[in-house]
């Protein structure tokens, strides 16, 4: 049984497959198997994947027809043998003793490490300091990091086998859904470790098969719903009062809900309907209702007091004439 299973969803990234695959078999810490999960794509990244199989008993390939990154990962989970989990995408690559530095420091039940951005936003803070955070010390964890994308992601982590058991990637949404994972991971253990280690290198802006561009509104909604749904299980687990992160997520995806209104083929008497519904929605009502105005610009200012006195048919209008009709 390996020590570590390494789990790549794949894509059509045929342009960085070999760069990311070559990675991971040249790691200094060898005990590891390599789980290609080829998710249906259409380029040759399918026949790049067996040509490694054939060449290398760590690696194990699955083809499956296209289902998202939610269902290749889990389909490497009910694969996987290592005792550990580790992901990683399959346009990003690893320095030599990247598995090495999460395996060394696995005296926890999770291990999280920085990594290194390559192209867009590259000024993004993704550094993180080595310690150990004991099970009444994981709250501490939280303040530090809920609002880093180093928390974000389920790639530069590495997963006790054991607590992840029956624990999946939701398949019903196409954004925060490793997020997601990471909080429902986070609220089944004791004990996280940091390290301050730069060996992964996240390749930004690259895969547009996993934007959530253009999706419905119901879709955007359940995107909210799920995510705050484990946000809080997370915060009663261990007394952390994360309100703030939780709402400006949520804002931003608001922004999305809005988007898809104004660009529905529906009716406009649908639409409407379809505003007031997302209006009073609890997750919604939260984000409108939240009081620390130090995040909130002039537009998000106006467009909450005018869903405090209930002018839905004013921001309604604004939203459908204005040509960005984003909040926050």
């Amino acid at each position: 049984m390996p020590k570590i299973s390494v789990i790549v969803p794949v894509y059509n990234t045929e342009k960085y497959l070999a760069q990311c695959v070559d990675s991971i078999l040249s790691q200094s810490f060898t005990d590891f198997e390599l789980l290609l999960i080829n998710d249906g794509s259409k380029d040759n990244s399918g026949s790049i994947c067996d040509q490694y199989a054939a060449n290398d008993s760590r690696v194990k390939v699955f083809h499956k027809e296209n289902g998202g990154v939610s269902s290749a990962r889990n389909l490497g989970l009910e694969n996987a043998r290592g005792e550990w989990i580790t992901f990683c995408d399959s346009d990003d690559w690893l320095n030599r003793n990247y598995l090495y530095s999460l395996i060394s420091h696995s005296d926890a039940d999770m291990v999280m490490a920085s990594f290194n951005c390559v192209g867009k936003n590259e000024d993004w803070d993704t550094s993180i300091s080595d310690r150990l955070f004991k099970k009444d010390e994981v709250k501490f964890f939280l303040d530090r990091y809920i609002h880093t994308v180093a928390l974000c992601g389920s790639c530069c982590k590495l997963f006790n086998k054991k607590f992840i058991g029956s624990l999946r990637f939701k398949n019903n949404i196409s954004s925060k859904e490793d997020t997601i994972f990471v909080f429902d991971y986070l609220s089944k253990i004791n004990t996280v470790r940091t390290i301050e280690s730069w060996e992964y290198q996240y390749r930004r802006g690259v895969n547009d098969s996993l934007s959530v561009r253009n999706l419905s509104l119901c879709q955007y909604r359940n995107i909210i719903k799920e995510y705050s749904k484990s946000f809080r299980s997370m915060e009663d687990m261990f007394c952390f009062q994360g309100k703030c992160a939780r709402v400006v997520s949520n804002s931003s995806m608001l922004n999305r809900c809005l988007y898809a209104i104004k660009g529905s083929d529906s009716l406009l008497m649908d639409k409407y309907k379809d505003f007031i519904a997302l209006l009073h929605d609890e997750n919604v009502v939260e984000v409108l209702t939240y009081q620390d105005n130090s995040i909130k610009g002039r537009r998000r200012k106006f467009f909450d007091f005018l869903f405090k006195i209930r002018l839905y048919s004013i921001i309604f209008m604004y939203t459908m004439l204005y040509k960005s009709p984003h909040i926050y």
